[in-house]
């Protein structure tokens, strides 16, 4: 997200259920029988969404859903990490919307509720929701050409994303041990210079 820029998000605000951080927070911490690499890629994921809440915090354009209440907080616990989450989740924005409550921050705009999971948005339309789906881009062998700066975002994405890329003799880090919230915030990666490979003798 925060390679789009923010100028592409002055007429935008983000309301972000508390369930769905919820559910970042119990991705990170999860430990049950999760083989190490699958621990690291939850890890990594689960940062990288929490990244860009903090980017979007930081534009003034993101605020959170009222709290909830203990009952719902301990249920949904109960549940975590079934196939009821995503459901857990559209009951709260429902419930948000619901005619008579009073919410400040809606101010009259139409609220659409964003999604790149195509069965979450139809089930979401099913529902009465205002839908945006985000269609996953497919796998490219080549990529239109992009400014310096765009480059630079997709490196520090990437590296995010997969832990680690290699772009010619260069490693770039996307998560290290003693990554601080300050790195996080400002997109730091770690760069290193490969050592290059010993010449081969016959």
């Amino acid at each position: 997200m925060p390679a789009l820029g923010s100028h592409d998000f002055q007429c935008v605000s983000f309301l972000i259920p508390r369930l769905a951080l919820l559910e970042i927070e119990r991705r990170y911490n999860e430990t049950a029988d999760a083989k190490a690499i699958d621990k690291l890629r939850k890890h990594r994921l689960a940062m990288y969404a929490v990244r860009e809440i903090l980017f979007l915090k930081d534009l003034g354009v993101m605020e959170f859903l009222p709290n909830l209440d203990l009952h719902t907080l301990e249920s949904f616990s109960r549940i975590a990490g079934e196939k009821f989450t995503d459901a857990w989740i559209r009951r709260e924005i429902s419930n948000y919307l619901q005619p008579g409550k009073t919410n400040a921050s809606q101010d009259d705009k139409p609220v659409i509720f964003a999604t790149c999971d195509l069965m979450n948005a139809l089930a979401a339309s099913a529902e009465g929701l205002d839908v945006f789906f985000f269609s996953r881009s497919q796998e490219l062998d080549h990529y239109p050409y992009i400014s310096a700066e765009k480059a630079a975002e997709l490196i520090i994405d990437l590296a995010v994303s997969l832990g680690h890329i290699e772009i010619g003799a260069w490693k770039y880090d996307g998560m290290w041990s003693g990554k601080t919230l300050i790195d996080w915030k400002n997109d730091s990666v770690r760069a290193t210079k490969m050592p290059s490979n010993p010449a081969q003798t016959g």
